[in-house]
C-alpha cells in the first residue's frame, strides 16, 4: 500500500488534489493508495509522531504558523525517505525547496497533468521508499 499525504490549508486547493488523487485512484486500484489530508502543518506533525510518515508528501509552502519549507525540514529531521513536491502560488522559496531535497515545486492554481499521475514509477511498490521520485515535466 502506498500512502499520499496532502497538507493545505485552503480548502479549494484541497478539493482539487483530492480530486485528482481519487482519479489515480480509480485508474490504478491496484496500488492500494491511501490518501490523508491535512489542514494544518501541526496536525500532521502531530500525526506522523502517533502514526508514523508518509510514502509522498504534497505541501502547500503558504500556510499559516509555520511554512511548508519548515514543514519539509521537520519530516525531514525525522529521517523520512519520502518523495516531497511543493504546489504552491509563490516562487520565493523554489531554491530552498532543495535544501529539503524537495523532488518537484510546483507553482500555480491549477495542477491537473502536470503533476499527477506521476510519469515515472513512484508508484510502484519496488520503487518505495528509495526511489529518485517522480520526474515531473
Amino acid at each position: 500500500m502506498l500512502t499520499l499525504c496532502i497538507c493545505d490549508d485552503s480548502p479549494e486547493d484541497t478539493t482539487q488534489i483530492r480530486a485528482l488523487a481519487d482519479r489515480f485512484v480509480q485508474e490504478h486500484p491496484e496500488l492500494g493508495l491511501r490518501t490523508e489530508f491535512f489542514s494544518s502543518p501541526f496536525d500532521l506533525l502531530e500525526h506522523l509522531d502517533e502514526k508514523g510518515g508518509f510514502d509522498l508528501y504534497l505541501l502547500d509552502i503558504l500556510m499559516p504558523h509555520m511554512k511548508g519549507i519548515e514543514l519539509a525540514r521537520r519530516i525531514r529531521e525525522r529521517g523520512e525517505p519520502a518523495e516531497l513536491i511543493f504546489l504552491t502560488i509563490s516562487r520565493e522559496y523554489a531554491l530552498d525547496a532543495f535544501e529539503v531535497d524537495a523532488s518537484g515545486y510546483l507553482v500555480g492554481k491549477n495542477f491537473s497533468g502536470r503533476w499527477w499521475p506521476p510519469s515515472t514509477g513512484w508508484a510502484e511498490p519496488k520503487c518505495l521508499p528509495s526511489c529518485s521520485g517522480p520526474k515531473l515535466d
